[in-house]
């Protein structure tokens, strides 16, 4: 492994802080790909899309395209869970340990 060939600790840290990051990022992947998945809202979506423009590149996690609306997604370390509900709105709930509903925020709300 690479990352034992480094002999400075800090940089050690530096790639071991950066590698969690990764698996977070991977992780709520994960979550919102299952999600959308079992979305009852009809919906086509496109996942890790990479656009090129006169030498600059960027890269969307989610394009998500209804009748309605077309939506970016970008998924960094997800906190909560997201449900969508029938009027394809994305909520997030907040959960206790225990499990226990605390709060809910509106991410996507759409104008009707």
């Amino acid at each position: 492994m690479l990352l034992s060939k480094l002999n400075n600790d800090e940089k050690k840290e530096l790639v071991n802080k950066e590698i969690r990051a990764m698996k977070r990022g991977l992780q709520g992947e994960k979550t919102v790909d299952f999600e959308l998945k079992n979305c009852i809202v009809p919906f086509l979506y496109l996942h890790d899309i990479r656009i090129e423009y006169d030498g600059l590149t960027s890269q969307i996690d989610y394009l998500l395209i209804t009748k309605k609306y077309i939506c970016v997604i970008e998924t960094k370390q997800l906190l909560g869970d997201v449900n969508i509900n029938i009027d394809g709105e994305f909520i997030r709930v907040y959960k206790n340990k225990n499990g226990y509903e605390i709060r809910k925020v509106c991410l996507v709300q759409l104008n009707k």
